[in-house]
Parts: C-alpha cells; sequence; structure tokens
C-alpha cells in the first residue's frame, strides 16, 4: 500500500475507532413510539396550514405578517414527500391523505409545464422565488417524482406526465452522470452559471420512485449512474466537504430494491460514500446534557439543517446496518439524540403548534420580532420526515 492511500486508510480507522468509543456506553431505547407526539403534532401543523386549493402557508411568524407572494414549489414538492412518509405509518389517518391529494393537485395545476413534446417540467415563478425570469429547477423535477409518483397507483396521476418529468431528468443528466441544474425556459438551454449540491440526489430519487410506478430499467440506470458520479466525486474527500441527504436517501432506496442491478463493486463504492457522509458528522454532534445544543450536529442549532442530518443518518444506518452493526448502533444513538434535541424545538402549543421555527432558541426573549421564529414549511417537513424514519428503524431493531 502506498504511503498516501495508507494515510487515508489510518485516517478512516481512527475516526472510526474513536467515534465507537466516544459511544460504547450509549443506552439505545430503540423506542417505536418516541416521537410520536411530535410527529402527530408536525401533520397537524401541515394540515392546518395547507388552504383548500392546495396551497401551502410557506412561512409563519408568531407576530409578523409574512409576505403571502413568496413561495418556493421545491418544498411544497417536499411536503408532499414527508406527507406521504406519514400516510405509510398511519394510513387510517384520511386527513392528511386528503391533504397529500390537495398538495399533489395544486403542484400539477399551477407548475405543471410542458416542453420539447412530452417533457414535464415544474416551473419556478419569478414572483414567487424573486427569479429573473421562469426556469425549471432540476431538483423541483426529481421532488415532483418522489411526491408524485404513489399517486399512478391510486389512479390519482397520469403516468404518461410523471413518465415526462423523468425524461426532463434524463434529458438534464450528463454523460459522466452528473446534470445540468436548471433549464430556462427563455433559451430552451441549460443555465452554465448555477450548480446545486442536492439536486442530483433528489433527481435520482425522483427517477426510482418513478421506477416503482413504472418499472422501466432506463429510470433505474439513470439513478445509479447519478449515485455513482458522486460516490466517486467525494470518494478521496476526507472529510467530506458538504453533507448530502438526499444523495443518501437515494442510495438507500436503490440498494434496497431487489432488481437494482447494482454490482458488487459499485455496491462498495456507494456503501463507502455512506460511511464518508457518517463520519464527517458524527463526531460533531453535542453532547452537552442540559445544554439547549446537547443533540444538535456542530454547534448548529437552526433545526432545519438538523433534521436534513437526522434523514440522511437514518438512510445510512438503513445502508450500513447489516455489514456493521456495531457502527449502527452508533448511527442510531446519535439519531435518538439528535431527534429529541428537535422535539424540543417544536411548538407545542397556539397558534403555530407543531411548526419549528428556524432557531431553536426561538424562545429567547426579544425586543422585536426577529426572522428566527420564522416557522417555514421545510421545517416541519424534514423534520417530521427525519422523525419517522428514525421510528422505522427503532421497529426494525426489535424484530
Amino acid at each position: 500500500m502506498n504511503r498516501p492511500v495508507f494515510r487515508f486508510a489510518m485516517s478512516r480507522f481512527l475516526l472510526t475507532a474513536f467515534i465507537l468509543f466516544l459511544f460504547a456506553s450509549s443506552v439505545l431505547s430503540q423506542d417505536r413510539t418516541l416521537f410520536e407526539r411530535e410527529i402527530c403534532l408536525a401533520a397537524e401543523y401541515i394540515a392546518e396550514n395547507t388552504a383548500p386549493n392546495g396551497r401551502l402557508a410557506y412561512e409563519r411568524h408568531f407576530t409578523v405578517r409574512m409576505d403571502p407572494v413568496r413561495y418556493n414549489i421545491l418544498r411544497h414538492a417536499g411536503t408532499i414527500y414527508a406527507v406521504h412518509l406519514y400516510e405509510q405509518e398511519h394510513p387510517e389517518d384520511q386527513t392528511l391523505r386528503a391533504v397529500r391529494l390537495r398538495l399533489s393537485e395544486y403542484l400539477m395545476a399551477h407548475h405543471l409545464r410542458e416542453i420539447n413534446g412530452g417533457m414535464y417540467t415544474i416551473a419556478s415563478k419569478p414572483e414567487e422565488e424573486s427569479l429573473p425570469e421562469p426556469q425549471a429547477k432540476l431538483g423541483a423535477g426529481g421532488l415532483a417524482l418522489i411526491g408524485l409518483s404513489s399517486l399512478a397507483a391510486e389512479g390519482k396521476a397520469d403516468l404518461a406526465v410523471l413518465r415526462g418529468l423523468g425524461e426532463f431528468i434524463l434529458f438534464m443528466q450528463k454523460e459522466d452522470g452528473s446534470f445540468h441544474s436548471k433549464y430556462l425556459y427563455s433559451t430552451q438551454d441549460f443555465d452554465p452559471q448555477f450548480h446545486s449540491l442536492y439536486y442530483p440526489g433528489e433527481a435520482a430519487l425522483g427517477l426510482l420512485c418513478l421506477h416503482d410506478a413504472d418499472p422501466q430499467e432506463k429510470w433505474l440506470l439513470s439513478a445509479k449512474r447519478a449515485l455513482l458520479y458522486l460516490a466517486d466525486l467525494r470518494k478521496d474527500q476526507d472529510p467530506v466537504r458538504e453533507f448530502d441527504h438526499w444523495a443518501m436517501l437515494a442510495t438507500e432506496k436503490l440498494l434496497a430494491k431487489p432488481e437494482n442491478s447494482v454490482t458488487p463493486e459499485e455496491k462498495a463504492r456507494l456503501v463507502f460514500h455512506a460511511r464518508q457522509m457518517a463520519e464527517m458528522i458524527l463526531p460533531t454532534q453535542i453532547r452537552k446534557p442540559g445544554s439547549p445544543a446537547d443533540g444538535s450536529m456542530g454547534g448548529n442549532i437552526r433545526p432545519c439543517s438538523n433534521g436534513t442530518k437526522m434523514e440522511g443518518l437514518a438512510a445510512i444506518w438503513q445502508i450500513l446496518h447489516e455489514e456493521d452493526p456495531k457502527y449502527a448502533d452508533v448511527i442510531l444513538d446519535a439519531l435518538e439524540r439528535l431527534g429529541k434535541f428537535l422535539a424540543k424545538a417544536q411548538i407545542q402549543e397556539g397558534p403555530l403548534r407543531g411548526g419549528i421555527p428556524a432557531s431553536a432558541d426561538w424562545r429567547k426573549p426579544r425586543k422585536k420580532p426577529s426572522r428566527k421564529e420564522i416557522v417555514r414549511i421545510d421545517n416541519v417537513q424534514h423534520i417530521m420526515s427525519g422523525w419517522i424514519n428514525y421510528q422505522k428503524i427503532a421497529e426494525q431493531t426489535k424484530k
């Protein structure tokens, strides 16, 4: 083994050893009911903040009226995904099913746009997102597929439209598996200036959800190419530079498909990528019982950011738990602690009950209204998704 590779391997070994030592004395509750109340409150918030036409109250504040025009259709689509996760665990709750249908109908009625005779896009509107012109974001197409694909089996979504969204993602993909991030309607071409961290993972997960509804191999192979590109892009980063939770969710889904066509060598690359993500953030978790920051990652007390890390870590647990049970226990302990930090940030009463503000210290007295007190819908949907995915793991570990 050459020296650079040896140093890289040793640094990974020492980091893993440190993490295992740090968490060795942890007691895992593996409680299936943990966060159940918080999940139901979050679902209640989403239901109460979805208008009859399916548009969300995108931002709310305790005392300040927020701009009713400001909106983000990506986060709208992400909320459909979170509501569907909730429905799967609470099939008896018909209220949330009705909410999901309204959210989906709004997305298709107000933002679906056909291009090039058969491809469909999700249009971002300039007045809602402060953009210079209408445009189609790769991530919006991916998130739309994540949210809408489950409707095909229910007869509530046109499979031709879903396929058209899938074709748009394939159109945006480059030969090496990476993607263009935006399509401009005015030029009928890609935006060369904008690049997104999260859109590729969203696109890959969207294609895998489409594959559930329409099992054509091209959707699966495109998603696999995208995830292998990301794994190879980051393989020599020690640690990786960013936590990509959408790529982890997509990797989990890909590996769970029996027909995934993933070779042992490809699986090793994807698993290594997942472990890199875990090793990036696990050592940063705050472990100070009694501190408001206890359980958060990297000293960052923004709930939304921590919620995406909870989603990503839950996906990583699913990827790694059979190959490395001890390391999976480390992840599970971190998830429980992180979930409890987020639970303390949730509003428990009043008109914003169930919401999660932009900062965990929103209760701190202030002389004037602060943006830290804004409840944005993606705060709620990411964190609710993280809690639900923790519960799934807790159920698995009890079997």
